[in-house]
């Protein structure tokens, strides 16, 4: 099993300096990828319920300033050598697809080929409001899904052409193609039936948020959510043995053990291999620390005390 981490882009403490230490230590430790969240405003005062809060709420002040998903992505895959990075996830109806099309095509062959696209919805109406694309929000999902097949066509195609419900083109050039071959692997957020089924349709990875409440998903659920998933593609004719999967939760060093992923290092492993035992191939974690020094001597403890023991 693979571990990487949330890149924290958001809140007083995501500096220049502190990403890019946190960065480079994550690249010379050994852990697999780096992580980044995705919003272009936020908005007081929201009425959309946030889907990964037990409450609905958020906390504005811990999420201000939140830097560029895109641009951060971009300077610290030129400071790096090994490690990958991707969108944990991106809301692709926020950005016309032919541009992040190109801006992942590029940075992909800057970088080695060491990115992966997470791609997701979006949940914040007031945020695409904001945008200029509020009349977009209830047809969000069928964008996602045209905006996936547009990237592909881009990337995999000589001369692409394309006629979809929103967007439509012939006789491109869409040049240079990504280093891998068929583009960044495609990370698909979500747990539900539409997620399910965008990931069979167009993911190579399934990337759901775990032990979150509401979206809980112990190893016995995640599995029975992986069953459903094989047969998912099984009727698409793919094969069920290439699923792969790398949710992304939180990580606690205590000595009171309250949940999942919560504890020891010993019991953190235990926790790793019932999820591998499932089909998890990588875990991403946001690291625990009330400071950044602290942060990063838990990346240094996960390091010599979790990794070793689940590869």
């Amino acid at each position: 099993m693979q571990i990487g981490f949330n890149l924290d882009n958001r809140g007083p403490d995501a500096t220049p300096e502190n990403m890019l230490a946190f960065t480079l230590a994550a690249d010379r430790l050994g852990f697999s990828s780096l992580a980044v969240s995705d919003h272009i405003v936020l908005v007081r005062g929201h009425t959309d319920k946030y889907p990964y809060s037990a409450t609905g709420e958020i906390d504005l002040n811990a999420w201000t300033p939140w830097n560029d998903t895109l641009g951060l992505i971009g300077f610290m895959a030129g400071k790096t050598e090994r490690v990958r990075f991707g969108s944990s996830v991106l809301i692709l109806p926020y950005r016309n697809p032919l541009v992040t099309a190109k801006w992942f095509a590029t940075v992909d062959r800057l970088s080695g080929g060491r990115l992966f696209m997470g791609a997701g919805t979006g949940w914040w109406r007031e945020e695409f409001e904001a945008l200029g694309i509020g009349e977009q929000f209830a047809e969000r999902g069928a964008r996602t899904d045209e905006y996936l097949r547009i990237c592909k066509n881009l990337w995999t195609q000589h001369t692409p052409a394309f006629e979809g419900q929103f967007f439509k083109y012939a006789n491109l050039v869409a040049e240079p193609k990504p280093a891998q071959a068929g583009g960044p692997p495609i990370w698909i957020g979500g747990h539900t039936p539409r997620a399910l089924r965008r990931m069979a349709e167009f993911g190579d990875v399934w990337h759901p948020v775990v032990l979150t409440p509401p979206a809980d998903l112990n190893p016995r659920e995640l599995g029975e959510k992986r069953r459903r998933l094989e047969r998912l593609y099984a009727e698409r004719g793919r094969d069920p043995g290439s699923i792969r999967i790398a949710p992304k939760t939180h990580l606690h060093f205590t000595d009171r053990r309250n949940r999942p992923m919560s504890g020891t290092p010993g019991q953190i492993v235990e926790d790793l291999l019932a999820y591998q035992a499932q089909g998890v191939g990588e875990f991403i974690f946001y690291v625990p620390g009330a400071s950044e020094p602290e942060k990063l001597d838990n990346v240094h403890r996960i390091a010599e005390e979790i990794l070793p023991h689940v590869r």
